[in-house]
């Protein structure tokens, strides 16, 4: 499977939410949440801006809560 492209059906994690930001993960169903196999997105809350975890919209995060995908560099 190539990086980004995804055939399968999407679950989709927990919402996380900080005081700036919902965060949002998704991977193949039965994915855990310490696997680095989850693209992660947030919204700013302020104005509703997407941003992707390491800019791009890669399957290869980790989504185990939000101080972990705070530390994420968006884009």
């Amino acid at each position: 499977m190539a990086q980004g492209i995804f055939e399968a059906p999407i679950a989709f994690g927990p919402i996380y939410e900080n005081a700036t930001h919902k965060f949002f993960g998704e991977a193949a169903p039965g994915t855990a949440l310490t696997a680095a196999s989850w693209r992660v997105s947030r919204m700013s809350l302020t104005d509703s801006q997407i941003e992707w975890a390491d800019g791009d919209s890669n399957f290869d995060n980790v989504f185990t809560n939000v101080t972990i995908v705070e530390a994420l560099s968006f884009s």
